[in-house]
This record gives structure tokens, C-alpha cells and sequence, in this order.
């Protein structure tokens, strides 16, 4: 080689363009063929999002309430008392009052109304829900699938009779729990 030319290593070619005796033209290469991860990066994280997804809501389902099984409507009745205070208390009756949970153990939205709530009495009587006795007028018109509401249920009896247990019942949804008084 001259003093004046110089060589591309790279290329194999000369300053002048000429390819020099004993070297190989410069061939292009294709780049190494690189797999895009991305997509599957993306795909794995999407797939694991949704297991976690579900395991938490078959967790939160299964976990709804020591008193609910899956599906079911559960009532719990936590305390109550008699009240013979109201304007339109009859008289030979008296009030009974129950503080109440209710949990959807069910997949779905149920539907709520306060005047699903019967009251069954010791002699086979069923009394609906009092507003004068406590009973709330405006409560949820739904609840949530694995939702929980707290109410108070006021009911008028007579006084020679007692509750024996609550019972939510309405259309599709039902569920009962035994009142302490």
C-alpha cells in the first residue's frame, strides 16, 4: 500500500474508492435479528393483573362475612330494645328496635328495601317495618355485590308478643337472622 492511501478496516476500501489486492469488499449486514420483548413483557404483566384481580375478589367474596355464605344474603342483628315512646304507638303495643347488618354475599347486585324486612313473632305474626318506631326512609336502593349496610328497624307489636327473627325477602334475595328480644 502507498503512503498516500489509506485503508478503511470497515470497508475494505482505499481513500480513492478502489478495493485493495487481498482484502474483501465491504458486505452490509443485516443487524443481528433482535426478538422485541415489549410485547411479551406487556402480555405477562396484563395476565398477572387479571390473577391478582381475581384472587382478590374471591377473596373479598369468600371473606364477605363470618355470618354470609357465598351467595346468600346474610342479616346479623346486633342488639335491641322496646320503646313504648311514638306519636302513633296503638295502645296493648309496643315498639321493638333492632340495630341490623346486612351483607351481599352474592355475585351481583341485590336489590334493598327496608320493607323487605319482616319481623316473625312468637305467635306466628309477620309485621313490617315502622317508620314511627326508627326505621330510616332513605337507605341505599341497591347493594353492591359483597357490600355491607347498617340500619335500625323499628317494628310495632303487641305487647303480649316478641320477635323471633328478621327475614329479607325480596324477589330473589333472601336471608334471615334470630332477633334477641
Amino acid at each position: 500500500m502507498d503512503q498516500g492511501q489509506r485503508f478503511c478496516e470497515a470497508c475494505g476500501f482505499d481513500s480513492q474508492g478502489q478495493i485493495l489486492a487481498g482484502q474483501a469488499p465491504f458486505q452490509a449486514q443485516r443487524p443481528k435479528n433482535k426478538k422485541n420483548n415489549t410485547l411479551l413483557l406487556v402480555i405477562i404483566i396484563v395476565v398477572v393483573a387479571v390473577v391478582v384481580v381475581g384472587i382478590v375478589a374471591a377473596l373479598a367474596m369468600n371473606n364477605v362475612s363470618e355470618n354470609v355464605n357465598k351467595g346468600e344474603i346474610g342479616i346479623v342483628v346486633h342488639d335491641g330494645y322496646v320503646s313504648h315512646d311514638g306519636y302513633f304507638l296503638a295502645d296493648g303495643h309496643k315498639y321493638v328496635v333492632y340495630n341490623v347488618t346486612v351483607t351481599n354475599g352474592k355475585s351481583s347486585e341485590m336489590t334493598f328495601s327496608v320493607l323487605s324486612f319482616e319481623l316473625h313473632t312468637s305467635n306466628g305474626s309477620i309485621y313490617m317495618p315502622s317508620y314511627s318506631a326508627g326505621t330510616p326512609m332513605n337507605t341505599p336502593e341497591a347493594l353492591s355485590a359483597g357490600g355491607s349496610y347498617s340500619l335500625t328497624l323499628g317494628y310495632e307489636i303487641p305487647e303480649t308478643d316478641s320477635g323471633v327473627q328478621i327475614v329479607y325477602d325480596w324477589l330473589f334475595d333472601h336471608g334471615s337472622a334470630p332477633v334477641p328480644l
